[in-house]
């Protein structure tokens, strides 16, 4: 059976939501061409409020996530 430590899991919850936000902000910003005429700063703040809303919102479920128990993990050999 695998399990994690909870510094592992916290680890693991935020950098999967914020690898996952940051590919979907950037399907979206590649696709989306009003947002070409916006000035650098306007995104990048619009960026880094999106990153920290990120964090605030995996960071809330972390606490949810750890009364789950896990299901055992079996390896074949």
């Amino acid at each position: 059976m695998i399990s994690l430590a909870a510094g592992e899991s916290v680890l693991l919850v935020t950098t999967g939501a914020l690898s996952t936000s940051h590919w979907m902000l950037a399907a979206f910003v590649g696709m989306s061409k009003p947002l070409g005429r916006l000035p650098f700063a306007t995104l990048f703040g619009a960026y880094s409020l999106f990153v920290m809303a990120v964090l605030t919102t995996s960071l809330f479920f972390i606490p949810l996530l750890a009364r789950i128990k896990p299901a055992p993990v079996v390896m074949n050999q």
